[in-house]
């Protein structure tokens, strides 16, 4: 079970566009996935999670996912436990989830470190994306080192993300318009 530290960067969300992201990567030959998760969380404890990625060819697959996240008291980062789960269990358990989000997530490797570009999908606007998060996730406890970080992302980056900060946690950034604000306190 690994202690997982994610390292968060808050982005220019009317800089970094999905598609210039999707070109920019393509042009320095930098493979990548894209994953279109739909999360939600149960009542006591755990979330759960759909990720839909579709192939370059078009092809597509889904999993569905059980998470049970803790907070560590006795040093940085959390416990996190995750495995895959029916689609039917994810169904009958969905309907009990409060604090939904979907979002689309790129991924790619560039340096040492995989990184993640999460688009939070505004589902009750046209206005496409509300947020836009990078993170890296570490095991060993060492920041990562933002010359890695694509130079149209690195443009984008409006604030660091200290570790633990819970205004960042996907569940409270399932509040749009606070998620909206917070973009404002932190640009």
């Amino acid at each position: 079970m690994p202690v997982e530290l994610e390292y968060k960067y808050l982005i220019d969300k009317d800089e970094v566009q999905y598609d210039v992201l999707i070109e920019k990567l393509i042009s320095m030959g930098i493979s990548y996935r894209v994953l279109n998760i739909s999360q939600g969380y149960l009542p006591k404890a755990g979330r759960l999670r759909k990720i839909t990625e579709t192939g370059p060819s078009g092809s597509m697959s889904q999993k569905f996912i059980f998470t049970y996240k803790h907070k560590l008291s006795f040093q940085p980062g959390d416990l996190e436990i995750e495995t895959e789960i029916s689609e039917d269990d994810f169904c009958l358990g969905s309907s009990d989830c409060s604090f939904n989000i979907d979002k689309t997530r790129v991924v790619f490797n560039h340096g040492p470190y995989t990184w993640e570009v999460d688009f939070f999908n505004d589902r009750s606007s046209t206005n496409g994306h509300y947020l836009v998060l990078v993170e890296c996730e570490v095991q060993d406890g060492v920041q990562p080192d933002l010359h890695f970080l694509p130079e149209y992302l690195m443009g984008g980056l409006q604030y660091r993300v200290p570790l633990g900060d819970s205004r960042f946690s996907n569940k409270n950034l399932s509040f749009i318009e606070n998620a909206k604000n917070l973009y404002e306190i932190c640009r």
